[in-house]
């Protein structure tokens, strides 16, 4: 009944979406972040399937931004091992389950596609 009710997931993946590009900027270019934040931002946008998935209340653009922060999560985990020679496990572990969680969202809309178009055909 409500637009706001219909769309405020896709509005809080979109916002953790752009928060991981704010945390990539800084991490990359430190004080000066705003030069790579913004551009990354508008380039997520404007791609056709990011900003797709962004803009419509579907469940696909779940799975882009669980896919996305389980990518931050090993980005993260694998630079601490070159910087420092050792990650923190947590970053590892949150980053392998949100990936087994994902395909597994991804497995299941997948089956489902797959009987509804069996049903039709």
């Amino acid at each position: 009944r409500s637009l706001l009710a219909l769309r405020w997931l896709t509005l809080a993946t979109l916002a953790g979406t752009c928060y991981i590009c704010h945390l990539w900027a800084k991490r990359f270019a430190g004080a000066d972040w705003q030069a790579y934040f913004w551009p990354g931002v508008v380039i997520y946008l404007a791609s056709p399937t990011f900003g797709f998935f962004s803009a419509l209340a579907m469940h696909d653009y779940l799975l882009v931004f669980l896919a996305l922060v389980s990518g931050h999560f090993f980005v993260t985990y694998l630079s601490d091992v070159a910087e420092k020679g050792r990650g923190r496990l947590v970053d590892a572990r949150v980053a392998h389950r949100l990936a087994h969680r994902t395909l597994e969202c991804l497995v299941a809309q997948m089956m489902a596609l797959h009987h509804s178009a069996a049903r039709i055909a």
